[in-house]
């Protein structure tokens, strides 16, 4: 492979796996030196997200009242649950997790931004959505972080947002919604799409729209809808709340099924995986989990949370 053009090495390189390209670190220190750079981090990352069908997607399960990480493996059968270990110190037993960015896990607390290029931490100011109920999950979409937020009115009614953060002007905007009445929201982290994607929770159905011409409200459309028999059939049991993880491009969905609490201690949150074309659906087996867990998807990635290639020298010797 050494006499090979740069160009073909790297459409290899960036097809292979993040464990594989690690070990080739030992090859030589040329290549040591190639896989470490921050840009072919950024290029593998970009090049393993852009790709249709997403062998390398992977779901991790936390659990918050103990400050637990899971990686699921995926392979023939039923999927592996891995228990991972993580040196982050905190001061209460409750965490959450609110999204992968570039396949990096982002803790959601307050409105502090912390940059790990500069080492320092930055309170945002003149935030315009105040009085308002902030949930945990966050998707990057477009260089902007999306979340849902719900805005208290007066008593215990709320409205549902969906919150946009510019990553370049550091702009906090609501985003237009869909016309589709009241629900309970969710949102949707899709790898390979630049659509922004609910899940709503209607009185009759699941249903799953996407926006596509960012921005522009009239370009909601619906994508799938799901019966609520559908899921109950699935369950036997009642469960508590649908939680979408993941659209395929053949329109297969993820969903985590929360189990109510009146079902007791004896039965487990599950995967289900929802075909939209044949209406079927079938729970995936996961060997090894917690009985109650929070689910989501992210990409393994070689970037680094202080990585700093040339772009970056540039910008921070342009600010100083």
């Amino acid at each position: 492979m050494v006499d090979l053009p740069k160009e073909m090495m790297d459409e290899i390189l960036f097809r292979l796996p993040v464990k594989s390209l690690k070990r080739f670190r030992c090859v030589s220190k040329s290549w040591n030196t190639m896989i470490d750079n921050p840009s072919f981090a950024r290029m593998h990352f970009n090049h393993q997200a852009s790709q249709p069908v997403q062998e390398n997607l992977k779901l991790m399960l936390y659990v918050y009242t103990y400050c637990s990480l899971y990686k699921v493996t995926y392979g023939n059968s039923d999927k592996v649950v891995e228990e991972l270990n993580h040196s982050y110190k905190y001061e209460t037993d409750r965490f959450s997790i609110s999204g992968s960015c570039n396949g990096l896990f982002l803790e959601y607390p307050t409105f502090n931004l912390y940059t790990t290029k500069t080492i320092a931490w930055r309170t945002l100011r003149n935030v315009p959505i105040t009085n308002s109920q902030y949930f945990d999950r966050m998707i990057i979409i477009n260089a902007k972080l999306h979340w849902l937020a719900g805005r208290r009115s007066s008593g215990l009614d709320s409205s549902i947002l969906i919150l946009s953060f510019d990553l370049n002007n550091e702009e906090i905007r609501e985003v237009p919604k869909p016309n589709f009445g009241e629900g309970k929201y969710d949102i949707l982290d899709i790898k390979y799409v630049s659509y922004l994607y609910v899940f709503v929770n209607t009185v009759a159905c699941y249903e799953l729209w996407a926006m596509k011409d960012y921005g522009v409200k009239e370009s909601w459309t619906k994508m799938v809808s799901i019966s609520h028999s559908t899921i109950e059939h699935l369950c036997k049991l009642p469960y508590q709340r649908v939680e979408p993880l993941h659209l395929s491009e053949n329109g297969q969905i993820l969903l985590c099924i929360h189990r109510s609490a009146l079902t007791g201690d004896t039965q487990t949150d599950n995967v289900v995986l929802y075909d939209s074309k044949n209406n079927k659906a079938r729970i995936i087996k996961m060997l090894g989990a917690r009985k109650r867990f929070r689910a989501m998807t992210y990409l393994e990635t070689l970037i680094l949370p202080n990585a700093v290639d040339d772009a970056d020298v540039e910008e921070l010797q342009r600010q100083l």
